[in-house]
């Protein structure tokens, strides 16, 4: 990624802060509160539209033919998966200065095959170190957490059914 590209993920990561989702997507997703909006909220971050069924543009008639709605992908596991192998990594003593996207979920949940399930214990967020951009379900808006803090929170959310792991995964061009 060059470095101007870099510059503005930051400009449009810092502005995103405390918003909520329907302030980000105008789509009928955006305005339900309900569902689980992390992947939304990084995937209109960074662009990233790679699935018809998996698209906020395409969840509704309507939003399909709204020229205003812009689509981006809404799963964690299908922006997980589309990262070749080489592109991921686990996390480390959860050190890596490298932005990138990082992951989480439940180990039981990557597959033999090394991609990730579609469980629902996962979330995905931004990381520019040592901030983790991520939209917080629980309090329906983007955070700036530390990663200690990051990693603290969701091994606690997550650690009910069996160990937790972290992935650092590469900006998707």
């Amino acid at each position: 990624m060059e470095d101007h590209q870099l510059a503005q993920i930051k400009t449009d990561l810092e502005t995103s802060v405390g918003q909520r989702i329907d302030e980000i997507c105008g789509s009928t997703l955006g305005s339900n509160f309900d569902q689980n909006q992390c992947a939304h909220y990084v995937s209109h971050i960074l662009g990233y539209d790679f699935s018809q069924s998996a698209s906020c543009k395409y969840l509704t008639f309507a939003d399909s033919r709204n020229d205003d709605v812009e689509g981006a992908t809404i799963r964690v596991d299908v922006i997980f998966n589309k990262l070749v192998a080489a592109h991921r990594q686990k996390l480390v003593n959860n050190m890596c200065y490298r932005p990138g996207l990082v992951f989480v979920t439940q180990e039981r949940n990557i597959q033999p095959t090394g991609n990730m399930g579609d469980m629902p214990a996962k979330h995905i967020g931004i990381m520019v170190w040592p901030w983790v951009y991520h939209y917080s379900n629980t309090q329906n808006k983007v955070k700036k957490e530390d990663v200690t803090s990051f990693i603290n929170t969701f091994t606690s959310a997550y650690a009910g059914n069996g160990p937790v792991v972290f992935y650092r995964g590469e900006f998707i061009a």
